[in-house]
């Protein structure tokens, strides 16, 4: 925002650029996986040629990067409510899981595409491996931590003796649930079923009861 105006900053002829190339990189992976889209494609996409690419990103990696740090910082904020809670009753972290459930399946409906690329391409680049690491060791930390807490507070059960061991199993569990159905368009991803059926599985694994709207 400009200080002596108040006034927030337009988007300069640079940052329009480049979310145009991010938009049709977008775009393009609802149609085919990265390895089948070029720059070229991606550029005239973006009303820009090959070489004005290269002026904002190096590789169409550069690009799938970029897309994703938008995804992951969504993804943590998303998922914040649930794994730093603090409410002691079960109402609570039902509440809590619930709406981290939800915002993550509408998530996964927008951007199913460039999440499966990352997570389910078998030849997936290198340095978005280790993202897919990175992101996936620091979902299961935290969801082990949460449970840890529960234990501790005697909301929780007591399950395997490392908390990280169920919490990596629901962690791979929901990613292979949201992936699956993003892939087949599943309604159930948009209209709440697949939330619920996953609410369900978490709470009861954790918890030892079913959420209340369910089952």
């Amino acid at each position: 925002m400009n200080e002596q105006t108040g006034r927030r900053r337009r988007p300069s002829k640079g940052d329009q650029r480049e979310e145009a190339i991010l938009a049709s990189a977008r775009t393009l992976l609802c149609e085919r996986p990265m390895s089948k889209i070029t720059v070229a494609q991606i550029a005239e996409g973006a009303g820009i040629t090959a070489p004005t690419f290269y002026f904002y990103f190096a590789t169409k990696t550069d690009v799938l990067a970029a897309l994703l740090d938008r995804v992951a910082e969504r993804v943590r904020g998303e998922l914040s409510g649930w794994l730093e809670n603090e409410d002691g009753t079960a109402a609570g972290a039902e509440e809590a899981l619930r709406q981290a459930l939800t915002t993550n399946a509408c998530l996964w409906a927008e951007q199913g595409a460039l999440l499966r690329e990352v997570f389910v391409c078998p030849d997936t680049d290198p340095r978005l491996s280790d993202f897919r690491d990175r992101m996936g060791e620091h979902l299961v930390t935290a969801v082990g931590r949460r449970i840890e807490r529960d234990r501790e507070a005697g909301r929780a059960l007591p399950g395997p003796p490392e908390a990280s061991d169920l919490a990596r199993t629901l962690v791979e569990m929901t990613f292979a649930a949201f992936s699956a159905a993003s892939r087949r368009d599943d309604p159930a991803l948009r209209d709440g079923r697949l939330v619920e059926t996953l609410a369900v599985v978490v709470m009861r694994s954790v918890y030892g009861s079913a959420p209340s709207s369910g089952a």
